[in-house]
C-alpha cells in the first residue's frame, strides 16, 4: 500500500494520531537501545500529517518521551508536508513549549519559530 493512501486511511478511521504516537515512542525506544548499543547518535525524522498537527499533542509528547527516555530533543526532526505546515504551523509551534525539536518541510529544515514566521507571512500573500 502506498503510504499517501495508508495515511488517508488512516486519518479517516481516526488512528491516525496514536500511530504517530506509537511511531514517535518507537523511534525514540530505538535511539537509545542504539546508543546503549554503543552507536553514535544521529537524527532522527518523522512524518507529521497536518491532521496529526491538528489533534495530537505533538510538542508535549515530544518533551515527555525525550526527557522519559534521556533523548536530546534536537535529535528529532519532524517532518511536515507543505499543508501542515502551512494550516498548522502556528498552532503547534505556540503548544511546543520550550524544546529544541526541529521541523523540516520538503528538505528545508527549520526551528518551529521559522516555521511559524514562514506560515504568517505566507498567510499575508
Amino acid at each position: 500500500m502506498r503510504p499517501d493512501r495508508f495515511v488517508s486511511i488512516a486519518e479517516e478511521a481516526g488512528l491516525i494520531v496514536p500511530i504517530g504516537d506509537f511511531v514517535l515512542q518507537r523511534a525514540i525506544e530505538d535511539a537509545v537501545r542504539w546508543r546503549q548499543a554503543g552507536g553514535k547518535l544521529v537524527p532522527i525524522a518523522f512524518n507529521v500529517s497536518a491532521v496529526q498537527l491538528q489533534r495530537s499533542n505533538l510538542a508535549e509528547n515530544i518533551s515527555r518521551l525525550t526527557t522519559q527516555y534521556g533523548l536530546e530533543p534536537s535529535l528529532l526532526q519532524v517532518e511536515l508536508t507543505e499543508s501542515a505546515v502551512f494550516e498548522r504551523a502556528r498552532h503547534a509551534t505556540a503548544r511546543r513549549a520550550r524544546t529544541s525539536w526541529r521541523a523540516c518541510a520538503s528538505s528545508v529544515c527549520a526551528s518551529p519559530s521559522m516555521i511559524s514566521a514562514l506560515a504568517t507571512r505566507a498567510s499575508r500573500t
